[in-house]
């Protein structure tokens, strides 16, 4: 047998295994491409899919809904949670899906990128345009809107991440202030910029022993962007390649290990991207190829990274367990924007 093939297949059986030892369950969310059609042209062949947002569950995909996107998902007893947007009338709506059953959550252009429920309360945070058709930061409390408070003259920010602990609600996003993007964080819709200066973006919260953990990015005056971790608003540079940016998009924290996932590449990391994973501030590349790492969860003792590899219309659907990659979908044109593990 060849030597790369049996590498192959024993590392599928350590994944699989994985999930077989634990009983547990991963779910995943993001975009899937489905096959239609093939056909042939008289200069060329054609290949017709159909993109969903699609739910994995241990590698099977289920298809959820027609041109929409689900961005995240929480699951809390027997329900599974998803957010994200559907495209009505060319414009993006934001949707929450329980047990695969959308509901707009506003009628006006908007995105939910976050969800997590406490005590039966549902929390989503997102943006929602307004009467001035600028994006409000605006956090969902069971179906119902708050427009998140902002400091100075922003007229512009964003809800990234929602985060519910000993009953206090933190929320990190972005406001636009001083012709710049900046990170922020709101405990209580009370505001805190994260940074004041530069450029910056913050992309995840996690609260763990009291602590306040934010993940994102800090933009350098060379323009290069430098993987940030905040933690009670101290900003901890990431380790990171020298000449090369860096972004942080998502963070767990399990047993004092702080987890972060994200990317490193090209100044502007719009193509050439390596996924990459810190823990406790060490770099370690998952993909020395174009890839992304977009979520992180741990769940006894293993670490799950959702994102994709390639990029453009050629990028696929990827779970790493432990590392070690498994792809979610031969199709391409597919992502992974979130994973859970119950």
């Amino acid at each position: 047998m060849n030597k790369t093939i049996a590498i192959k297949i024993i590392l599928f059986f350590i994944v699989t295994g994985i999930f077989a030892q634990n009983k547990e369950k991963v779910y995943v969310v993001g975009e899937n491409a489905y096959y239609i059609e093939s056909r042939t042209e008289p200069d060329f062949n054609i290949t017709v899919v159909d993109v969903f947002a699609t739910l994995w569950v241990n590698g099977d995909p289920q298809r959820i809904s027609r041109n929409a996107r689900i961005l995240d998902l929480y699951l809390f007893d027997n329900d599974v949670y998803m957010v994200g947007d559907i495209g009505i009338a060319n414009e993006r709506r934001a949707t929450i899906w329980k047990n695969n059953i959308p509901q707009t959550l506003i009628n006006s252009v908007s995105t939910a990128y976050s969800i997590f429920v406490s005590n039966n309360n549902v929390y989503v945070s997102g943006y929602a345009q307004q009467d001035t058709n600028d994006e409000k930061a605006t956090l969902w409390i069971n179906g119902n809107p708050h427009t998140l408070h902002t400091e100075g003259s922003s007229i512009r920010s964003i809800a990234n991440s929602v985060f519910v602990f000993n009953d206090d609600i933190y929320v990190t996003g972005d406001i636009f202030l001083d012709g710049n993007w900046k990170a922020i964080l709101w405990k209580n819709n009370v505001p805190q910029t994260l940074s004041h200066n530069n450029k910056s973006h913050a992309s995840s919260v996690f609260v763990y022993n009291n602590d306040v953990y934010v993940t994102g990015y800090v933009q350098l005056d060379t323009g290069d962007q430098q993987a940030t971790l905040w933690k009670n608003g101290i900003p901890l540079t990431l380790d990171y390649n020298d000449g090369r940016s860096s972004r942080a998009e998502s963070l767990f924290v399990y047993e004092d290990n702080i987890y972060v996932v994200g990317v490193v590449g090209r100044r502007d990391l719009s193509f050439n991207t390596r996924a990459a994973i810190w823990k406790n501030g060490v770099l370690q590349i998952l993909r020395n190829s174009e890839s992304t790492a977009n979520s992180v969860f741990v769940f006894s003792d293993n670490v799950y990274v959702a994102g994709f590899v390639g990029r453009g219309h050629g990028r696929r659907a990827t779970l790493w367990v432990n590392n070690i990659l498994q792809s979610l979908s031969n199709e391409h044109s597919s992502d992974a924007n979130a994973v859970f593990v119950k």
